[in-house]
């Protein structure tokens, strides 16, 4: 499953980078990537409030969609600013092995 998490995060991030380049009135990822900053990164603070309150009902399905808009947005995001998602695994990564002692 780990690679299988890898990969889907892998695809969906070089198909975010792809739409920055694609009409934004055809494609809402291009939208937020042409767009301001600004607005992206309010669509990522709006996600994470809905994750917030789906998290306190007992609508489990509610909370897996609402955590995949955050972690498609955050991405996006991520894109916005010219980082790469491996960026923040190796992050991830750093911190669990410093967890480790």
């Amino acid at each position: 499953m780990e690679s299988d998490l890898a990969h889907i995060v892998e695809r969906l991030s070089t198909r975010i980078a792809a739409r920055a380049t694609a009409d934004p009135r055809s494609s809402y990822t291009a939208h937020l990537l042409q767009g301001p900053k600004e607005a992206v990164l309010r669509k990522v603070g709006e996600e994470a409030l809905e994750v917030i309150l789906a998290a306190q009902s007992s609508d489990r399905g509610a909370l897996i969609g609402e955590l995949a808009d955050l972690w498609y947005h955050a991405l996006v995001a991520a894109q916005r600013c010219a980082l790469d998602p491996a960026e923040v695994f190796a992050e991830l990564e750093k911190r669990y092995h410093e967890g480790q002692n």
